[in-house]
């Protein structure tokens, strides 16, 4: 005969029984599995303190995609980060500026048409752009 307990979470002290069940057979919840449904008694249950395929740490992660973490990287990373904290407090206090934001937004939008009356309404123009782009495309690759 094999007892199977459930392993529910339930707001009972103990867990709910399957119809037939002895009520010995009921688990404590600090002692239940996280697994839902039935369990039975006889089945192998894994060592809590035995590693389990799921943990995997950043070093099997690393080793999988070849990536070798250097003190180049950390530090070209960690340059990064303090770039962008330098540019974010030059941008905020640009803008902390009253007028100069407006100024660079129609700065921007004028930039803009230009950009699009010399180069894309006209079908020279753009062909013109297009093999600029592919020309410094061949120059990089």
């Amino acid at each position: 005969m094999e007892l199977c307990v459930s392993t529910t979470a339930s707001a009972a002290p103990f867990a709910p029984l399957r119809s037939g069940a002895c009520p010995v057979t009921a688990v404590p919840l600090r002692r239940r599995l996280q697994a839902r449904g039935w369990r039975c008694a006889s089945a192998a249950v894994p060592d809590p303190a035995s590693p389990s395929p799921d943990d995997i740490n950043l070093d099997e992660i690393l080793s999988k995609l070849n990536i070798e973490v250097t003190p180049t990287l950390i530090l070209t990373g960690a340059g990064a980060f303090v770039a962008l904290l330098v540019l974010s407090s030059i941008v905020s206090a640009i803008d902390s500026v009253p007028l100069l934001p407006k100024i660079l937004e129609l700065v921007g939008t004028g930039y803009s048409i230009w950009f699009i009356a010399r180069y894309l309404i006209y079908k020279e123009s753009r062909d013109n752009l297009f093999g600029k782009f592919e020309d410094l495309k061949q120059r990089i690759i």
